[in-house]
């Protein structure tokens, strides 16, 4: 495999470890009841409540897709940006497209609040450091130095 394929393979890897943390991070928040049911992908999409198990499959593939893109994102980000401005390019990359779906979108409760708005940031950032890392690690690039 090329290094071009080998690293975005990296970020494909990356990007499902960094959705494994949000997820993690999300059933906790909700446990907890810090925030409200989150809006699920097709209902951003369609403007329409999921109605099935099918429903919730689309839903979890379009989930894990989108991570698996974003750590795709990373690898694309890492070869211009190092350090802080590759960590904020890459929340710009995966945050701003779902911040402004849900604008865009006609589903119920896809307006929130300062509160949820600030989880949901704390969220996409848990993503974009965890797939940070990862994408380091597996490329093999050391973790630059704090400047």
């Amino acid at each position: 495999m090329s290094t071009k394929k080998n690293d975005l393979a990296a970020g494909v890897v990356a990007g499902l470890a960094g959705t494994a943390a949000y997820t993690v991070l999300s059933s906790r928040l909700k446990k907890r009841a810090v925030r409200q049911e989150s809006v699920q992908p097709l209902t951003a999409l369609t403007a329409r409540e999921p109605e099935s198990a099918k429903s919730t499959m689309v839903n979890a593939s379009l989930h894990w897709g989108y991570g698996a893109w974003g750590g795709i994102a990373r690898a694309l980000v890492a070869k211009k940006l190092t350090g802080a401005k590759a960590e904020v390019a890459h929340l710009a990359v995966i945050w701003l497209p779902w911040r402004l779906l849900l604008a865009a979108s006609k589903a119920k409760n896809t307006r929130i609040g300062k509160r949820e708005l600030a989880v949901d940031f704390v969220k996409h950032a848990t993503y974009v450091l965890v797939t940070g890392a990862a994408h380091r690690a597996l490329s093999g690039r050391a973790v630059p130095p704090a400047r």
